[in-house]
């Protein structure tokens, strides 16, 4: 994950694991072995399935995260990491491009950037 603020400031977050299962299974993410400038505000969600605001399969039984932050995106806990938020520079309280490691998540960034490779063999 590339990531940049609107003042220019950047941070990455590199995975040694990233795979995304089916839609059979719901798009489970297994996510670790984080590195990085950004801190890991992505493990979390490890073992969660996708969510959208009209598919709650997120970790959080009193709210669809995907409704809260008006973005469909693998979540444990809302509001640790969101790169499909509305794109926005205002502080928006959750509702944007999050890295709470980084920025907080009262900070929507202004890129999120996702490189995957196929893993070498």
């Amino acid at each position: 994950m590339d990531l940049e603020d609107w003042d220019g400031q950047t941070a990455y977050a590199k995975y040694l694991t990233f795979r995304v299962a089916t839609g059979f299974r719901h798009f489970r993410l297994t996510v670790g072995g984080y590195s990085g400038t950004a801190g890991d505000s992505f493990s979390s969600a490890n073992g969660m399935n996708f969510t959208t605001s009209d598919s709650d399969l997120n970790g959080n039984e009193n709210a669809n995260c995907a409704q809260l932050s008006k973005g469909g995106w693998l979540f444990n806990n809302c509001f640790q990491a969101l790169c499909t938020g509305p794109y926005s520079h205002l502080p928006q309280g959750g509702n944007g491009i999050i890295w709470k490691t980084w920025r907080g998540f009262q900070h929507s960034l202004k890129k999120c950037e996702m490189k995957i490779r196929p893993r070498e063999i």
